[in-house]
């Protein structure tokens, strides 16, 4: 009798708070990340978290855990420095900064662990720097090819971020697959509308991801887009040079 109380415990559903969140990015690279990765990075820490409560495994979820937000952690105080020293650049020459864009995307996110609202935030703090590179490049105090370089690094560091975020929500699910979870959290996944993945990213994904056209998901996802200037020309993601980190072994 109490083992098979024990099973029932086990098998409760799955019950999460969570909060709504209005992102709105206005810089190429920000839309082509929040775009591209947003919605992947934000399933996969939930699948993550839904592993880890079925699984009830404390050190493996602790270890996770820390992995995941010591990469947002290093990541977010790189772009935040980055930040802050484009926004001294702005007051100390006193800039016009009130500039305008041909495009914009926004939408509302589900929050429904910590890591995702900590990846919200970085990716609003990567539109900001974007934003301010292009306030030093109108006013003419950034030349285009220093702009571009700059603009390049950061996306493909935000990149690798994102497909090692990914994986680690990847690497997970397979683990509790192979301790006969998988059922469980697939059905708990699918009731909460997040598709369920089960593939790692790889670099030539990141690469071939980045080479596509921005095009909006569609009217329901996408609360306000904008078409491009055909006089803009689009910003090509490069990771040439930048390391890619497939994620980490969960067992180990």
């Amino acid at each position: 009798m109490a083992e098979n109380k024990s099973q029932s415990v086990r098998k409760m559903k799955y019950s999460k708070p969570y909060l709504l969140h209005d992102l709105t990015v206005y810089t190429d690279g920000a839309i082509r990340l929040t775009n591209f990765y947003v919605p992947k990075v934000l399933n996969s820490l939930f699948q993550l978290d839904v592993v880890l409560y079925y699984i009830a495994n404390e050190e493996m979820a602790k270890k996770a855990n820390e992995k995941a937000n010591e990469l947002l952690d290093r990541e977010t105080d790189r772009v935040m420095k980055l930040l802050d020293g484009a926004n001294d650049m702005v007051k100390k020459k006193s800039l016009t900064d009130n500039i305008e864009y041909s495009m914009s995307f926004a939408k509302k996110y589900k929050l429904q662990t910590p890591l995702a609202g900590k990846f919200i935030k970085l990716i609003q703090s990567v539109d900001q720097f974007n934003r301010a590179l292009d306030v030093m490049w109108l006013n003419g105090e950034l030349d285009s090819q220093s702009r571009v370089k700059r603009l390049k690094r950061l996306n493909a560091s935000l990149l690798n971020l994102s497909g090692t975020l990914y994986n680690i929500g990847i690497n997970a699910l397979k683990v509790a697959q192979e301790q006969g979870h998988g059922e469980d959290i697939e059905s708990t996944l699918k009731e909460n509308n997040v598709v369920v993945d089960k593939k790692q990213m790889t670099e030539e994904d990141l690469e071939a991801d980045s080479a596509v056209d921005l095009q909006p998901n569609s009217e329901s996802e996408v609360a306000a887009i904008q078409p491009k200037s055909s006089e803009t020309e689009a910003l090509v993601i490069e990771t040439e040079g930048v390391s890619f980190t497939a994620g980490f072994d969960l067992t180990k």
